[in-house]
């Protein structure tokens, strides 16, 4: 598919993020015949519209980086395509979360896990909840079955022990 300006493209729908969250660069989560994409604030395709849905990404940590995966879903599993649409971690989980550096969380029948970029699975053990994801601490605050809570780095080695 040839990339084509925001004049030259029939959009169906495009939203923008808050004004106020002030996110550059601007990215608009575009429709096209109930499909899904996004482009950049002058028009330009960056994630052409072939998805069932894109997962909207509030930089807030390094507001002016572009993310190089998207979460993207298809006949309702979620995957991670490249800018462009190339397809890198292929439709396989019930949710998924945009990367937060090496790491993004996801929902694989009821339980959840953490990823690395190529797809592999950082945790082996599924867990009740990821509740979020600090790159900066290189870790991942998770939830087991009884409720406790504990912490993973992105290779998987639990760090704070479920208490």
């Amino acid at each position: 598919m040839e990339e084509k300006g925001i004049s030259e493209f029939s959009y169906t729908s495009i939203l923008n993020m808050p004004s106020y969250l002030k996110i550059e660069p601007a990215l608009f989560y575009v429709a096209r015949r109930y499909r899904a994409g996004i482009i950049d604030e002058k028009g330009k395709v960056v994630l052409p519209c072939y998805f069932q849905s894109v997962q909207p990404e509030i930089r807030i940590i390094n507001p002016t980086a572009m993310p190089e995966l998207f979460p993207v879903k298809d006949k309702n599993k979620w995957g991670y395509a490249q800018k462009g649409g190339k397809i890198i971690i292929p439709f396989q989980f019930k949710e998924a979360s945009h990367f937060s550096e090496n790491m993004a969380i996801v929902k694989k029948e009821k339980s959840y896990f953490l990823i690395n970029k190529k797809g592999e699975l950082i945790t082996k053990n599924g867990y009740d909840k990821v509740m979020s994801v600090d790159s900066d601490a290189d870790l991942a605050i998770i939830v087991n079955k009884q409720g406790k809570h504990g912490a993973v780095n992105s290779k998987g080695e639990e760090k704070i022990p479920l208490i």
